[in-house]
C-alpha cells in the first residue's frame, strides 16, 4: 500500500479503519482508496478512539476491523453506542 500526504478532506469518503486491540493501548491504521492516510497509537479507551475518529475523519463512512477478543467485543459496543460506526470483528 502507499503511504501519502493525508487529504484536507475526507467527506464522502470511506475510511477503513484497522485496530490492534491491547489491554492498555489500541495501535490504529486508517487507509482511503488502498492508501494509508494515518497511522497512531493510543490509550485504549473507546470513547477517545471514538473522538479521534470524529476529529480525524470528518464527514466520511467509517469501516473498521478490530481483534475478536475480550476487549475488541467491549470496543464494539462502545463505538456502536456512541455513533453510527460499521464494526467488522476479525477473530485471530
Amino acid at each position: 500500500m502507499k503511504n501519502t500526504t493525508p487529504i484536507q478532506s475526507y467527506e464522502g469518503e470511506q475510511i477503513y479503519v484497522g485496530i490492534d486491540v491491547h489491554k492498555k493501548s489500541y495501535v490504529v491504521v486508517a487507509r482511503v482508496k488502498q492508501t494509508i492516510v494515518k497511522k497512531w497509537t493510543t490509550v485504549a479507551n473507546p470513547q477517545n478512539l471514538a473522538q479521534q475518529l470524529l476529529n480525524y475523519f470528518a464527514g466520511a463512512e467509517i469501516h473498521s476491523a478490530y481483534e475478536a477478543g475480550f476487549s475488541g467485543f467491549v470496543l464494539h459496543l462502545e463505538l456502536s453506542q456512541l455513533f453510527s460506526l460499521q464494526l467488522i470483528s476479525d477473530c485471530p
